[in-house]
């Protein structure tokens, strides 16, 4: 049987893969709603390197959070997980 893909084995592999990665891409791609309690996670409990980056929607003014991982281990098998 095949091990089940994780909420956090997603964005592990998405940052990993050396893309940003911001709530709504997440809620839209994944339906993941607590981006920022996996992004803690993956920082404070395993270590990741994780920066932030404060973003603002230039229709809405509205700010945003974006995710990167500053030294990202890619891994080609990384990339079935969100698709291309």
């Amino acid at each position: 049987m095949a091990k089940r893909v994780t909420q956090l084995d997603r964005v592990r592999a998405h940052l990993n893969a050396g893309r940003k990665l911001s709530s709504w891409q997440a809620i839209q791609e994944w339906r993941i709603t607590r981006l920022a309690a996996l992004i803690h996670t993956l920082k404070h409990i395993e270590g990741m390197n994780i920066e932030r980056e404060d973003m603002v929607n230039p229709e809405t003014g509205k700010k945003y959070a974006v995710y990167y991982c500053t030294n990202p281990v890619v891994n080609e098998n990384q990339y079935g997980l969100f698709g291309g």
